[in-house]
């Protein structure tokens, strides 16, 4: 990410997002945008972004701390040199990363053992929060929302033990009614090509 490259924005929450945060222009149309300065590290890695990339060097990033990585073409890519994790703990005001390692991934989801501490705390996951994404703890169906930011956030308590997190973007029922609208669709495409007899 980074101005000097494009990106289509398909999500309008998290375009409506990073405009209030100042942190992208848009470009020709509402979908292209580029991110600009001044590189708020804070909001970069609290979103879980970990690299950007930018048409030039850009001394305003090295000045920053951010570490050059690669350059291919006009194309340099920096890296934040704050922890960025995918997932986080949200405790008052800090934000602690849970290590990559410590993350399985399967399918379309993901699943974490919980260390154990006192007290209820918020678990914050860089994923945009859609309808689609499930959370479970312990097997029990756990409430997933968001804030001020489109993230994925769930509280977790003292004593649980596991987390999975899963998009579903479909229930049951949904593959329900499209079998059974495509049977009456068939039955109807049939009867009407089925002359009556008088």
């Amino acid at each position: 990410f980074g101005s000097g490259t494009r990106k289509a924005l398909v999500e309008k929450p998290f375009t409506d997002f990073l405009l209030k945060e100042d942190m992208i222009e848009i470009e020709q149309s509402p979908v292209a945008y580029h991110f600009k300065p001044p590189w708020n590290q804070e909001k970069l890695s609290r979103l879980g972004i970990r690299y950007v990339m930018q048409r030039g060097r850009n001394p305003g990033l090295e000045a920053q701390k951010w570490r050059f990585v690669a350059e291919d073409s006009s194309y340099f890519l920096y890296e934040n040199p704050e922890e960025v994790s995918l997932i986080y703990w949200w405790e008052g005001n800090q934000r602690r990363g849970v290590p990559s390692t410590d993350i399985l991934f399967k399918g379309n989801g993901l699943s974490l053992n919980l260390p154990q501490e006192a007290g209820d705390r918020e678990l914050i996951v860089t994923l945009f929060h859609r309808p689609g994404w499930r959370a479970w703890v312990d097997g029990k169906e756990r409430k997933t929302y968001h804030q001020d930011d489109p993230l994925i956030r769930m509280k977790i308590h003292p004593g649980d033990q596991k987390m999975s997190l899963r998009y579903q973007p479909f229930r049951w029922y949904h593959f329900l009614g499209g079998i059974l609208s495509s049977f009456l669709l068939v039955i109807g495409a049939y009867a009407g090509t089925v002359p009556l007899k008088s």
